[in-house]
């Protein structure tokens, strides 16, 4: 039907879509590469052998190697990130670090408050603590060396430490959180191509 006559559409406000809170702007695609089906493969690979392993030791007792498998993927993954935005001119540390926590914490969270629950209701005081030592640790991407402080991943009791497994969690962590700046500081010292190696030499003390 035709409009009104005091509608005059030409004078109408535009109207603007709303900004999307900041943590719903982290979980957008980043500058991501095209889907690599072959890295799907090799992460099905590496949580199949982790899997094994901790079944039964005997069956596959390089399985822990799977999680080495994981952390080559996650800093090949995260330097392609890296090297894409800076070369779009839209890389940001904040963004990087908002995009992590975004992905990391939610499960984390969520794990960690039902391990607390349950511990509370069948542990005694001395265990209860310790979960919440490990929890703290956790928490602050510091689970590795808390949990080497203790003697280690494979002397410690699964039954006891129940967020032994956070470990590899602070680790991924503590990579996201060094390897921007290494990348910075490589990439603004030198106009060269960043050279991978020279960028993840510098954080391998952490892990």
């Amino acid at each position: 039907p035709p409009a009104p006559p005091h509608a005059h559409p030409t004078h109408q406000i535009p109207r603007t879509a709303p900004a999307p809170h900041p943590w719903c702007a982290a979980m957008q695609p980043e500058a991501h590469a095209a889907h690599r089906p072959e890295i799907d493969g090799l992460r099905a690979v590496a949580v199949l052998a982790v899997l094994i392993f901790h079944l039964n030791r005997l069956w596959l007792p390089g399985g822990f190697a799977g999680v080495d498998v994981f952390f080559t993927l996650s800093g090949y993954l995260v330097t392609g990130i890296l090297l894409r935005s800076k070369d779009l001119g839209t890389f940001s540390l904040a963004d990087f670090w908002q995009r992590r926590l975004a992905r990391i914490f939610p499960a984390f969270f969520a794990m960690a408050v039902t391990t607390l629950t349950v511990a509370f209701f069948l542990y005694d005081d001395w265990d209860l603590a310790s979960t919440g030592a490990a929890f703290t640790a956790a928490l602050s991407a510091w689970a590795n060396h808390h949990q080497l402080s203790l003697g280690g991943y494979f002397s410690l009791s699964d039954d006891t430490q129940p967020l032994l497994h956070t470990w590899s969690l602070a680790v991924e962590e503590q990579f996201y959180l060094l390897f921007p700046l290494c990348f910075l500081g490589r990439s603004s010292a030198s106009p060269r191509p960043v050279s991978y190696t020279h960028l993840t030499l510098p954080t391998t003390p952490y892990v």
